[in-house]
Parts: structure tokens; C-alpha cells; sequence
């Protein structure tokens, strides 16, 4: 377990989420390891997705997400996309999210990932993603 969760390719990647409550929650509040930031949509919005850009293109099979459970579990649908070969490719998909969720899929190389929140039942809070 140790090995498979050593490197965390999150920490290197640049990220961008659409829409954005604004200033506070951007994507890289998912990223920066404190457990009191998030990202999160506006009030009102309840899709949404974050494209993570790995520093170089690399194989991955693995995604951990938090969502900032302090105000409840929101999230009721996600995928996972991998952008291979000029096109996004579903890796991965769930319906709740909770405390932590590690999702395992089938090894993918890949430099951008996506999650897109399909459904919750408020505003998505997500407070960590990490990448192995």
C-alpha cells in the first residue's frame, strides 16, 4: 500500500475547474492539503468538473478524492475522464464521494485528467484529490 500511494502526481500538476464560486475556492484549494479549503461551485450550481494537467504524461490507475465533509456529503454522481489520443476517455465512475474515496482503474497514460460532478445534492465541496 505504501508503494502504490508514494508519489502523489497531484502535487506537480496545474488545475483548472469550471464554474468557480470565486475567490477561495478555486481548483488548487483541492490541491494545497488543508483540510479546511475546497473547491466549490457557486451556491446555486450543482455540476462541475476540474481538468487536472500532470507536469508530463505518465501512467496512473488510481484517484483519491475528499469531498469537505464537515458540511455534509453533497456529491451524488462523478466520472473520471483520461484524455488519451486527442480525446477524453471514461476511466473511472461513482456516486458518492463522502470522507475519502479511492477510486482504482485500469492503468491509463495519460497528462490531463478530469472530474466532472454530474449530480449533488448542493454545491460540490471537494476538498482533496490526489493522482497515483
Amino acid at each position: 500500500r505504501r508503494k502504490a500511494f508514494a508519489k502523489n502526481l497531484a502535487v506537480e500538476a496545474t488545475y483548472e475547474a469550471t464554474p468557480v464560486r470565486g475567490s477561495g475556492y478555486e481548483a488548487e484549494k483541492a490541491f494545497d492539503g488543508d483540510k479546511l479549503t475546497y473547491w466549490a461551485t457557486p451556491d446555486d450550481v450543482t455540476t462541475g468538473s476540474l481538468t487536472i494537467t500532470l507536469k508530463e504524461t505518465t501512467k496512473v490507475n488510481k484517484v483519491l478524492l475528499q469531498e469537505h465533509i464537515r458540511l455534509g456529503q453533497r456529491v451524488k454522481s462523478f466520472v473520471i475522464e483520461a484524455s488519451v489520443g486527442g480525446g477524453w476517455k471514461q476511466v473511472a465512475e461513482g456516486t458518492t464521494i463522502g470522507y475519502k474515496r479511492i477510486l482504482c482503474f485500469p492503468e491509463t497514460t495519460t497528462q490531463q485528467l478530469r472530474i466532472t460532478i454530474i449530480d449533488s445534492a448542493a454545491c460540490p465541496l471537494i476538498q482533496n484529490i490526489e493522482v497515483y
